[in-house]
């Protein structure tokens, strides 16, 4: 049993690396769970863990599960953080929430249809998470499908709406590339792309982690690695984010957004 389904053995392994556990598989597993609250045997704690699974998360929206969100006029208004900590997005303006649809695979997902939808939160913790990328401490996880290929696409971000400058998000270039992107008063920005190209059709589930500790970050598509320890304390070292978005990025300079369905984005501590 692994800590992340959706991940190979060999890029579970990587990832808890990433987040400084060391050892075996088996000792990595063990220490991230017991790090995350969890006693007992390594296979005790592994179903603990499943039976809760977000109980360790920073912040974790996953519209499959029960009480998940709210719906107002057949839209999105409040996504629940189903994690302990409550960090539940909102959309108070009718004409930019997501509705409920279904992916491929018939789980239950969020749609976004262009640059308008987008639901956030403007909590401290999660909203100024990436400020210091030399101390930024996270994994990020998400399962989403596209609708369309060759766009410029934001999964999630941080943004700054008061100064409509300051921002990082983690999204698709133009060239189907996964990208984590930092930008600091519209003239210092740093892109990190993915080495290949690893969304190559629409309606097709991808589950994509990213890593980020000590300045370095770290991504997985589908379990293969595609960003292998890039730095990215150093082009743009800080900024000043004060608001976490999932899903279109029109509220800052840029107005891309994204265009797709998506199930489920976990955050969590490494």
């Amino acid at each position: 049993m692994r800590i992340y389904p959706s991940l190979t053995v060999d890029a579970e392994f990587a990832s808890l690396g990433a987040s400084g556990f060391t050892g075996t598989l088996n000792d990595r597993q063990f220490a991230f769970l017991r790090n995350a609250g969890l006693t007992g045997s390594l296979p005790d704690m592994l179903k603990a863990y499943f039976d809760n699974p977000y109980a360790d998360a920073l912040a974790a929206y996953d519209v499959t599960k029960a009480n998940s969100y709210v719906l107002t006029s057949g839209a999105v208004s409040t996504l629940t953080d189903l994690g302990p900590n409550g960090y539940s997005l909102t959309q108070t303006s009718a004409v930019d929430r997501p509705t409920i649809g279904t992916m491929s695979d018939s789980s239950t997902a969020m749609v976004f249809t262009s640059t308008e939808e987008w639901v956030y939160t403007d909590s401290a913790t999660l909203a100024q998470l990436v400020n210091n990328a030399t101390t930024s401490d996270f994994v990020m996880t998400t399962t989403f499908e596209l609708s369309t290929l060759g766009a410029a696409q934001v999964l999630c971000s941080w943004t700054n709406p008061a100064s409509n400058t300051d921002e990082c998000y983690i999204g698709l270039s133009t060239t189907n590339k996964l990208r984590i992107y930092r930008e600091v008063l519209t003239t210092t920005s740093q892109a990190i792309d993915s080495t290949t190209v690893p969304f190559t059709a629409t309606n097709t589930p991808y589950t994509v982690t990213v890593s980020a500790n000590g300045g370095v970050v770290n991504a997985w598509v589908n379990g293969v690695q595609v960003i292998s320890s890039q730095t990215w304390n150093v082009t743009v070292p800080t900024i000043s984010a004060s608001r976490f978005v999932i899903g279109s990025r029109d509220q800052t300079s840029d107005t891309f957004g994204f265009e797709g369905k998506m199930n489920s984005l976990v955050i969590r501590r490494n």
